[in-house]
């Protein structure tokens, strides 16, 4: 009996290993790994298996995996996707998640119902048609202003704090020359008044 536990032992430590990962192909129709397990022993083109839905290329330079032999056969291995802890994204609170690169572009989910999306350099969005349901308010921060190739439509008011302005020039310049143009009164002896106040009362 106790030579048949060792062996049943020795069959489960064979199975499972945990590997070096030292590169990582996804250019096929499954993403495979040249790991290395212990021995020293060096396995090409290692089957990862992963889930529908999420894939994901770890950096290759400190990469790690746990190989499986299917049916204690070290000859058929499957590997689970490869972590890298160098460049782990870390610091979160318990009940969050995130989905992250090696250069710190991130959606990360926060407590509070709080959704942040960092990217790097650009962020880009590819649809047919795009709806943004918000219930209060939109707000958009952009240091060098926000560009919009297409015609606007406003179904409601419109406000600005600064100057409106189209080919033609700005709204206050407009509004200059309107107010230059003075109204005659025909009534002998009364003042000229300026267009726009007259428009006010």
């Amino acid at each position: 009996m106790l030579t048949l536990l060792r062996s049943i032992a020795g069959n489960v430590r064979n199975a499972l290993a945990s590997g070096i990962v030292s590169n990582i192909n996804d250019s096929g129709a499954a993403q495979t790994i040249t790991v290395q397990t212990h021995g020293g022993t060096t396995r090409a083109q290692v089957e990862v298996h992963q889930q529908f839905g999420f894939s994901s290329v770890a950096p290759a330079n400190g990469a790690y995996s746990l190989v499986y032999a299917v049916g204690n056969d070290v000859g058929n291995l499957i590997a689970l996707p490869p972590a890298n802890p160098y460049a782990r994204f870390g610091g979160m609170k318990a009940g969050e998640s995130v989905m992250y690169g090696s250069d710190g572009s991130r959606v990360r989910i926060k407590n509070g119902g709080i959704v942040e999306i960092w990217g790097g350099t650009q962020v880009n969005i590819y649809t047919k048609d795009m709806t943004v349901n918000a219930s209060d308010v939109v707000t958009v921060n952009a240091a060098n202003g926000v560009i919009i190739n297409g015609n606007v439509q406003v179904n409601g008011n419109l406000t600005t704090s600064g100057t409106l302005s189209d080919s033609h020039g700005s709204l206050d310049r407009l509004r200059g020359h309107y107010d230059a143009h003075t109204h005659f009164s025909s009534t002998a002896g009364s003042p000229t008044s300026i267009t726009s106040a007259i428009d006010s009362e």
